[in-house]
């Protein structure tokens, strides 16, 4: 929930309180009174889903962010690298052998992670030769699974996500329709208590933005006296 959105929940909230008065006993009133309980309840519900789904993705972000680390930087480059080197003069090894840039897709890594297991298992015993473990290309398709999971959770959570934003901002401009609903019929039933109305507008006003403060301006200084 951004600063407008947490705003115009303190003006429901605000609206709501005041409508519970006992001065205000219309009963259509206290009917649609009700309509804005229902939908203020659904916010916080929205609210309270919206704030653990950020949750959730900070920590996908940085499962995703690990795992992407061992694929790319502990998996793929040194075998690409010293491939490069133990398979030169092979027709497209250089092609073959090719890492992503680092901030290349997940789908382009995860190919680049097939491509290259596929290009080196038929040499497997000269990589072994060279130092690298027995395991080095199961070692490299565990990396590149367990990237492809994490990324997979990653963004279903953000289209979870994107989904609750979404009817977060739907339910307050429901929410801000009811208000202005009762705000005609406020009018109707009050228009000679001034002060009633006046609070009213009050309660149901969306709180401006808190910024910083002005800075006084600054007064020259006086000329000294010759």
């Amino acid at each position: 929930m951004n600063s407008r959105q947490a705003r115009a929940l303190r003006s429901i909230e605000s609206a709501l309180s005041f409508l519970k008065g006992p001065k205000i006993t219309v009963p259509r009133i206290a009917s649609t009174r009700a309509d804005l309980e229902a939908s203020l309840a659904r916010l916080k519900g929205l609210w309270v889903a919206q704030s653990s789904a950020f949750l959730s993705r900070g920590g996908d972000g940085i499962r995703a962010k690990n795992a992407r680390r061992e694929l790319r930087v502990k998996q793929l480059l040194p075998i690409a690298r010293r491939g490069k080197l133990l398979l030169k003069g092979l027709p497209g090894i250089e092609d073959a052998l090719r890492v992503p840039h680092s901030r290349a897709s997940d789908e382009s890594l995860l190919d680049a992670a097939e491509r290259i297991a596929t290009e080196v298992r038929p040499h497997a015993k000269v990589f072994v030769k060279s130092g690298f473990a027995r395991t080095f290309i199961r070692d490299l398709e565990r990396a590149a699974e367990a990237f492809r999971r994490v990324s997979s959770a990653g963004r279903t959570e953000l289209s979870r996500s994107s989904r609750l934003t979404a009817d977060l901002r739907e339910e307050i401009a429901h929410a801000r329709s009811i208000v202005a609903t009762l705000d005609s019929m406020m009018l109707s039933e009050f228009d000679a208590d001034t002060s009633t109305i006046e609070l009213w507008r009050r309660a149901k006003r969306i709180p401006a933005k808190l910024g910083r403060p002005r800075a006084p301006k600054s007064t020259p200084p006086t000329a000294a006296p010759d």
